[in-house]
């Protein structure tokens, strides 16, 4: 058997709903999810509420450190998070794709010798990916473009440190549904 024909036996399996479903609730019923957002420069907690088939809203807080852009200072900060997800085949199955906006807003903070720079950051976002499905349990993975922004308060050498470009975005969530 050929790696694409045992990775489509694969995708089928989670897709199908399986024959001893008929028991437990099925997916499109447990609509309200709590799940932890690991994803590239943010770690948060959420909840998202399956609104109709295809659509969910989610929010999330937690704290956000662009680690990966190299700046004189390091800059964190506390977050929150909004988005809408549509999932393009619905919710019923134990594989789903979607597609997300979202924006990010959030104070950050950034320790310059002693004096502390403070500002605010804001994400304009969309990703897509697919949700993973296991009994309960659920695992996002996607990918994205963002427009990052970080305004702060001018170093005391008058020099910016502030962030304003576009860079990728992992989605990459844990959660439980009930």
């Amino acid at each position: 058997m050929g790696v694409g024909r045992g990775l489509a036996l694969v995708l089928l399996f989670l897709v199908l709903p399986s024959q001893g479903a008929a028991q437990e609730t099925p997916v499109n019923e447990r609509d309200q999810l709590l799940f932890a957002d690991l994803s590239l420069g943010v770690v948060s907690a959420g909840y998202e509420h399956i609104l109709a088939e295809r659509i969910g809203l989610s929010g999330a807080v937690g704290i956000y450190g662009p680690w990966y852009i190299d700046r004189p200072v390091d800059i964190f900060a506390f977050n929150a998070e909004f988005r809408v997800f549509w999932y393009i085949l619905g919710t019923a199955s134990k594989a789903q794709l979607y597609v997300s906006p979202a924006f990010r807003l959030g104070r950050p903070r950034a320790d310059d010798d002693g004096r502390t720079l403070k500002g605010i950051s804001y994400a304009p976002r969309v990703s897509a990916g697919g949700t993973f499905r296991f009994g309960h349990f659920f695992f996002r993975l996607g990918i994205g473009i963002q427009h990052e922004n970080v305004d702060l308060d001018r170093r005391a050498t008058g020099e910016s440190v502030d962030i304003h470009r576009v860079t990728p975005v992992v989605d990459a969530y844990v959660g439980a549904a009930f």
